[in-house]
């Protein structure tokens, strides 16, 4: 009985999820499919691209050729005696010749002209770093004057606060290190303190 409630069971759970299987299945195969047809797509693609891409090639082989047998062979046999003639006598005058213009060059505009540069560029700087370090003085004088001024009150603060600091520093020694009093002494009741003027002392 157990068995066939299992059976039963298992065969509803199938008939259940029959329709996911066939949409499932269904996707598969379209997802399949779209990837055959993006293959076949993407070979000729490749297939025009690369017959397009070597009939360019060779035309540029073609042109290449062309140019070389009628337009760049007659001008270099045109040209011979002037390649002949400037290297053999035009060549090294030339060369020294723009050796030494180089040199009067570097000479009369190069290295004048980077001086003024230079120049120019310490007056720019010297322009934008001179009220800076007037700025820059005139806030270290003023701290300074300012600190040299409130040296007595911070001088008072700071005895004042060693004081405070002695004092409970004495308190808490004597709350842990005192001995206790002993056991037949009378202590007296506490008494209203005597008033005290408070006296400033001015250093």
């Amino acid at each position: 009985m157990g068995e066939r409630l299992r059976q039963l069971g298992r065969w509803l759970l199938g008939l259940l999820l029959l329709p996911f299987r066939l949409l499932w299945r269904a996707l598969r195969a379209t997802w399949r499919g779209l990837g055959q047809i993006g293959l076949w797509l993407r070979r000729q693609l490749a297939a025009l691209l690369g017959a397009a891409w070597r009939f360019l090639g060779r035309m540029g082989l073609a042109l290449r050729h062309l140019l070389t047998r009628f337009l760049w062979r007659p001008l270099r046999f045109i040209t011979t005696p002037i390649r002949w003639f400037y290297g053999r006598f035009l060549r090294r005058p030339l060369a020294w010749t723009a050796k030494y213009l180089r040199l009067l060059l570097t000479l009369f505009f190069i290295l004048p002209g980077r001086w003024l540069l230079r120049q120019l560029a310490l007056f720019m700087g010297w322009l934008i770093v001179r009220p800076v370090r007037r700025t820059s003085r005139w806030l270290r004088d003023t701290t300074r004057r300012r600190w040299a001024a409130a040296a007595p009150a911070r001088y008072l603060r700071r005895r004042r606060w060693r004081s405070r600091r002695q004092v409970w520093q004495a308190r808490w020694y004597l709350f842990w290190h005192r001995q206790q009093p002993p056991r037949q002494v009378e202590i007296a009741p506490a008494g209203p303190r005597p008033y005290r003027r408070r006296r400033n002392t001015r250093l």
